[in-house]
């Protein structure tokens, strides 16, 4: 249904992933950008990815950019003109 859309999705926890897997199970590509600490629901127990990390990030891309640098936020920027929707859930700032 979705096939064709580009998702660039900045978010963590459930609200921003659960938005965009939504969004994947559609047919859309979902590219997860990342810091370079990771998603905190990628800690699993024991596990290579938490379940959580694994239910709701079915079906996307991943990416890591470390945007608290200048190099990384050019990255970013590049990404986000090639989407057709942007997801960000992250604090202000």
């Amino acid at each position: 249904m979705l096939e064709g859309i580009r998702v660039v999705e900045l978010g963590n926890f459930i609200t921003g992933p659960l938005a965009s897997m939504l969004l994947a199970d559609l047919g859309a590509e979902v590219i997860k950008v990342e810091r370079p600490e990771g998603d905190p629901f990628r800690r699993g127990h024991g596990t290579t990815y938490g379940p959580a990390f694994a239910a709701y990030n079915r079906n996307k891309k991943s990416v890591v950019i470390n945007t608290s640098t200048p190099e990384g936020r050019a990255t970013l920027l590049k990404l986000v003109d090639t989407a057709d929707v942007l997801i960000d859930n992250y604090r202000p700032g």
